[in-house]
């Protein structure tokens, strides 16, 4: 996730929602990209 993170801001694009814990599932950020357009990255935890 980190490393998603991390391409994302070198790509031009932000963080607009800090990386959040899903319960049992994993992580969740959300983002915008240069051009503003918003997507998510989600990271499942393995089990």
């Amino acid at each position: 996730m980190d490393e998603a993170m991390d391409k994302v801001r070198e790509l031009e694009g932000e963080i607009v929602e800090p990386k959040s814990i899903i319960s049992n599932i994993g992580h969740i950020v959300g983002c915008k990209d240069n051009e503003g357009n918003s997507f998510g990255l989600v990271g499942v935890t393995e089990k």
